[in-house]
């Protein structure tokens, strides 16, 4: 059997072909973003600087466990130290990339005061709105102008008739009523 040893020379493109084949590596690496959670937060997450989270072993396995305790109708519990990117990379990546999969869905955020749950409802809108990265993969997800898109509550333009938000920020203790 035959082997191509395909190496791309990037100094001997053209400039519209070296644009070219950019654009086509970031439509391909959207594409996979829509499917698989590990890519979608290895493209569209960044630090404070903007500069991309890499998606390490232990944010992949908590990905993995909350996808096998869903897929058994069971809840998934994550216990992990403080600055480990549990809030980063399940509270935003994963709620981020389970709404643009299916705007639908109604998820709530419950952290332990109401101010830390509207901080991650904030900076899940900041994406959806601001984000080049967020729209690339996902550019179906739309605000729904007719209902709120507050900083305890988003709701999206559904194709479903829903009475509750796409979004909700509560504190633990805080009342929330129609929540599931």
């Amino acid at each position: 059997m035959r082997s191509f040893n395909l190496e791309l020379d990037l100094n001997r493109l053209t400039e519209e072909q070296a644009e070219e084949a950019a654009r086509v590596a970031i439509a391909s690496a959207y594409t996979e973003s829509r499917i698989n959670p590990h890519k979608f937060v290895d493209i569209v997450l960044k630090d404070e600087t903007g500069k991309r989270l890499e998606n390490d072993v232990i944010h992949r396995t908590w990905i993995e466990h909350a996808y096998y305790c869903w897929n058994r109708g069971m809840n998934s519990l994550i216990l992990a130290p403080w600055e480990s990117g549990k809030s980063t990379h399940m509270a935003l990546g994963l709620i981020l990339f389970e709404l643009g999969r299916n705007p639908n869905l109604r998820t709530a955020i419950v952290c332990n005061t109401d101010a830390n749950a509207m901080k991650r409802v904030q900076t899940i809108k900041s994406y959806m709105e601001e984000d080049s990265d967020y729209r690339g993969v996902f550019p179906h997800v739309e605000r729904d102008r007719k209902r709120a898109w507050t900083d305890h509550m988003l709701y999206l333009k559904r194709k479903a008739r829903l009475i509750d938000p796409s979004l909700e920020a509560h504190g633990v203790l805080t009342a929330a009523m129609s929540v599931r």
